[in-house]
């Protein structure tokens, strides 16, 4: 039943996907469950995918992904994202960063990492202007132009906000 259910999904995603042929899409990103029928809507329309699966094993298997979406938090922080970025180029994927609801910190992460990883090639999701009350002090860093730049103070350039902090701890 299972996989008449996935059948399903996936032939009504391929009716949608070919209504958009005369459009030149640059990536879906997990248009369908399962790295296979996310590998086979690459090869029947020719549009670059992308999926949120960090399980290199399972994508090595998948030469017809094209990219990886992740963030620092869900890898465990800068380092272990730096490590995961080449080991995907190692397995011929593309990766960038996906949104999570980034307060100034996280932002100023994902900033940071965007200027200093070429493999970040690809503009990065973000939803910093969904945030009104943020952990950090001093204006926020928006998109403008086009892109972000990072002032050059020292760290990740942002001072933390200990109110704000505090009004949101828990327990």
């Amino acid at each position: 039943m299972l996989k008449f259910i996935l059948f399903q999904r996936h032939n009504a995603f391929n009716e949608r996907l070919a209504g958009t042929a005369d459009y030149p899409l640059a990536n879906i990103e997990e248009p369908v469950a399962g790295l296979g029928m996310i590998e086979r809507l690459r090869a029947d329309f020719g549009v670059p995918v992308s999926t949120h699966c960090i399980d290199l094993d399972a994508l090595s298997r998948h030469p017809g992904i094209d990219s990886v979406v992740t963030d620092p938090a869900l890898l465990g922080g800068i380092g272990p994202l730096v490590e995961f970025i080449a080991a995907v180029r190692a397995i011929d994927k593309r990766i960038w960063l996906r949104a999570r609801w980034e307060l100034g910190i996280a932002w100023a992460v994902m900033c940071h990492l965007g200027v200093a990883r070429p493999e970040l090639d690809r503009p990065s999701q973000a939803l910093i202007d969904w945030i009104e009350d943020d952990l950090v002090l001093g204006e926020t860093w928006l998109v403008r132009d086009g892109g972000v730049r990072p002032p050059a103070l020292p760290g990740l350039g942002v001072e933390l906000d200990r109110d704000a902090l505090a009004r949101y701890a828990v327990g």
